[in-house]
C-alpha cells in the first residue's frame, strides 16, 4: 500500500468516526429522539430523617439516654452509674417527677421538678441554673449535663438520694 492510499483509508476512517455530527437524530433508528421505550423515572431523594438523639418518654428510654449523655460526656462507667442511680432514687426516670418540699408547719418551700429535681427555690428563675420550670421538664438532656457538671464539681451533695445514701440501691 502506498503512503498516499494508507493516508487515505486514515482520513476516510476518522470521517467515519465524526459522520454522526452531520446527521440529524431523525434520520438515525437507534437514537433517543427516536427510542420508543420511555426512560426510567428516578424517585425524587427522600428528605433522611434523622433519629432524635434521645427519648425521654417512658424510665426505660430517658434511662438509655441518661447512658448515652455520661458517655458523650466522657463519664466512666462507675461515674455513669452513679448518676443513674441519683436519678433512679431521685425521680425513677420519670421527666414529669415532681416533689413538693414543705416546712414543719405544713407551708411549701420550694418543688423539685423533672428527672433531675431541680429545686425552684435555688436553681430555677431568672439569674439562676435554669430559667423556668418548663424549661427544666422540656430540657432533660440539659438537667442530664448540669447534673454531670455538678458532679465534676463535687455537689452531687446536692440531690438528697446521694446525701441519704438511698441512691446506693440501686448502683449495680
Amino acid at each position: 500500500m502506498k503512503t498516499w492510499e494508507y493516508l487515505l483509508r486514515v482520513f476516510l476512517d476518522g470521517i467515519k468516526d465524526w459522520s454522526f455530527l452531520f446527521v440529524r437524530p431523525e434520520q438515525v433508528k437507534d437514537h433517543p429522539v427516536n427510542a420508543t421505550t420511555t426512560p426510567p423515572t428516578i424517585p425524587a431523594p427522600q428528605k433522611e430523617e434523622k433519629p432524635e438523639p434521645y427519648k425521654w418518654d417512658t424510665p426505660e428510654n430517658a434511662r438509655h439516654s441518661t447512658r448515652v449523655i455520661c458517655d458523650e460526656e466522657g463519664l466512666k462507667l462507675q461515674e455513669k452509674n452513679l448518676i443513674c442511680a441519683v436519678i433512679m432514687a431521685e425521680s425513677g426516670f420519670k421527666n414529669s417527677a415532681k416533689c413538693i418540699n414543705k416546712r414543719k408547719d405544713g407551708t411549701v418551700s420550694s418543688t423539685d421538678w423533672g428527672i433531675g429535681q431541680i429545686n425552684d427555690h435555688w436553681h430555677i428563675g431568672p439569674g439562676k441554673s435554669f430559667p423556668s420550670v418548663d424549661y427544666v421538664l422540656h430540657n432533660p438532656d440539659a438537667v442530664v449535663r448540669w447534673m454531670i457538671k455538678m458532679y465534676r464539681g463535687g455537689s452531687l451533695k446536692l440531690w438528697v438520694a446521694y446525701q441519704n445514701g438511698s441512691y446506693k440501691r440501686y448502683l449495680p
